[in-house]
């Protein structure tokens, strides 16, 4: 059973090497939860940027919807790599997008 979870950890880090400007955005998605998911923020970064980056444009409502939790963790990460003023604009662009965010009180305090 250890070598299983072993190599299932080994078989993830090509995927987690590659360039994220390389991913699809459904891999891209896949690699920042992963991330996220053991609050590994500041590694989630250069992920979240490059969705935040592909969905910035876009009217859809979904990548709307999706954009606010990226920018939020995209703010946290940055602040976690003590990118701090990388940090302060992505809360502040998280907080006039998503005032009402149930996020939008911790962005405040963390900005």
């Amino acid at each position: 059973m250890g070598w299983v979870l072993l190599w299932l950890s080994f078989s993830a880090l090509p995927a987690m090497a590659q360039s994220p400007s390389s991913l699809g955005t459904t891999r891209l998605q896949e690699v920042a939860s992963q991330y996220l998911d053991r609050s590994a923020f500041a590694a989630a970064v250069p992920y979240l940027h490059e969705l935040n980056r592909r969905l910035r444009e876009s009217e859809d409502s979904a990548a709307i919807r999706a954009r606010e939790s990226i920018l939020f963790y995209l703010g946290l990460g940055r602040l976690q790599a003590a990118e701090l003023p990388l940090a302060a604009v992505t809360l502040a662009e998280f907080i006039s997008l998503y005032p009402d965010s149930p996020h939008a009180s911790s962005a405040r305090l963390y900005q």
